[in-house]
């Protein structure tokens, strides 16, 4: 059984999807916590935490994983999956999953991923690699090894703007020699990849990016 986290600002509306999906079998991190939110956790008796630090989707998905963390002893094998607030499944097979993954990439309604890249195992140990958090599951033996090299985080908490801590962390797993496949039996509500310069904040994400792979020695491929 998977041990979903799911990051919600301000996105009620779609919690009733994930509960369509998994019922209350999930974890929802808050950050500016609504009264609307509380019903729908509340009415699914489904477990939640807030964060009291608005904005900072790393700390947001760690905290959740360090939750489950405390509550479960897990094992290598053990599935950690993360979901953004906004992408409920729209389908949901894990039955045909590879059998050596160590990283699954959901793909979504509409992937800008799927016009370079077919589905199957992926190169992540580039610059600009396909690594996109908003719904991914990963092996809880490689959040060890991750966290080893990463000051004992899965997502690197210094990344506080918008971009690049997938990124970073899609790197570190190819660095690893992690198996990461983009797999296209689950896919998500919504669209990925190809907005990246309608955020402002996005180049001093870039920036930090950079800086990070220098700070850690980490020299993946340029493309």
């Amino acid at each position: 059984m998977p041990f979903r986290i799911v990051i919600s600002h301000r996105q009620t509306r779609f919690i009733d999807r994930f509960v369509q999906t998994f019922g209350s079998d999930f974890l929802v991190v808050f950050d500016d916590i609504t009264a609307d939110d509380l019903d729908a956790v509340n009415r699914h008796n489904i477990p939640y935490l807030q964060n009291p630090k608005m904005g900072s989707r790393t700390q947001n998905r760690n905290m959740g994983l360090y939750e489950w963390e405390s509550k479960v002893n897990l094992s290598d094998n053990d599935l950690i999956e993360f979901f953004d607030g906004d992408r409920p499944p729209v389908s949901y097979d894990l039955t045909a999953a590879p059998t050596d993954f160590d990283v699954l990439l959901y793909t979504c309604e509409t992937d800008k991923r799927l016009q370079k890249l077919k589905p199957g195992l992926v190169n992540v140990n580039l610059l600009c690699n396909p690594f996109y958090s908003c719904g991914f599951c990963i092996k809880y033996g490689l959040v060890k090894k991750i966290y080893q090299m990463n000051d004992g985080m899965l997502f690197d908490e210094s990344f506080t703007s918008w971009g690049c801590e997938d990124q970073y962390l899609g790197v570190m797993c190819g660095s690893l020699g992690a198996k990461v496949y983009l797999y296209d039996n689950v896919v998500l509500n919504g669209q990925v990849g190809g907005d990246e310069l309608s955020h402002p904040d996005y180049v001093k994400s870039l920036q930090h990016y950079i800086d990070k792979l220098r700070e850690k020695n980490i020299f993946p491929h340029a493309k």
